[in-house]
């Protein structure tokens, strides 16, 4: 999956839920361009980092439970060179990010 777009459907679905008018399941996991079950497997990534959605079947709209009322959504990235990932990692050769998982960033050394 396309990191950035990840990022963006997170943005899409934070700004539906505190306007409460992500609809459906089904129609919101269409307007983010994905299946119900990603849309499932994305709340149950949302619930792991601590953020608690809810869904009124009446109103058909998904809702921040508690005293959240939005998600802060962000995204960072900084180029380093060759020295400074020498430096990080203790080793000699060109540093790549290879993947993201929600909160999980995995580096690795490539020679």
């Amino acid at each position: 999956m396309n990191f950035v777009k990840q990022i963006e459907r997170i943005q899409l679905l934070n700004k539906l839920i505190i306007q409460e008018s992500t609809g459906t399941p089904e129609e919101l996991a269409k307007r983010l361009g994905m299946s119900t079950r990603q849309l499932y497997n994305l709340f149950d990534s949302l619930k792991c980092l601590g953020v608690k959605i809810g869904y009124n079947k009446k109103l058909k709209t998904y809702y921040y439970k508690g005293n959240a009322s939005r998600m802060d959504v962000s995204f960072s990235l900084t180029w380093i060179n060759d020295g400074e990932c020498e430096k990080i990692f203790g080793g000699v050769g060109q540093c790549n990010f290879i993947s993201l998982y929600m909160n999980t960033f995995e580096s690795r050394l490539t020679g």
